[in-house]
């Protein structure tokens, strides 16, 4: 599938839990797996995690997961540009 090759994979996902990249964090690698399959090998996952173990904890992770969406939006405006 050449027409993926060099193409930026952006996941979300919201998770009732709280997921340890390389421990118990399944998800990720499986996904970068599939989409590199695929062609894509360029991937950023952004997960808003804890929405099953609080108001508290699911807002602050709703904040981050937002934050960073937005940084990954701003960087793809920045590489568009040049």
């Amino acid at each position: 599938m050449d027409f993926l090759e060099n193409k930026k994979g952006i996941v979300t996902a919201s998770m009732a839990g709280i997921y340890e990249a390389g421990k118990t964090d399944h998800l990720s690698e499986y996904l970068k797996t599939i989409l590199g399959f695929l062609g894509i090998n360029d991937v950023e996952i952004v997960f808003a995690q804890g929405f099953n173990m609080g108001v508290e904890l699911r807002g602050a992770s709703l904040i981050s997961a937002k934050l960073k969406i937005a940084e990954i939006v701003n960087q793809l405006k920045q590489d568009v540009k040049v």
